[in-house]
């Protein structure tokens, strides 16, 4: 179930929208290697005593790297077409 708030996606939500064309390990791979670089920022929320998922939100940096400001060679970024 694709879970969305204000402060983030949670990985379920962005396995969901890949799963079709990456495996779940290399979707978890650019996760992290995007928290790496500083562009998502990820955090453990929980929801209850035994449940708890991770939410991934974009940071000033990751927006940086989708306007143009800054590149990353190792991170392709699609033109938009308009």
């Amino acid at each position: 179930m694709l879970r969305k708030t204000i402060n983030g996606l949670d990985k379920d939500g962005i396995v969901h929208v890949f799963y079709q064309y990456y495996k779940l390990s290399e979707i978890e791979e650019a996760l992290r290697y995007l928290e790496d670089k500083g562009y998502i920022q990820a955090e453990d929320v929980k929801i209850s005593p035994r449940l708890s998922y991770k939410f991934y939100r974009i940071t000033a940096r990751g927006i940086d790297l989708l306007d143009g400001i800054v590149e990353e060679k190792g991170i392709a970024i699609p033109e938009e077409d308009f």
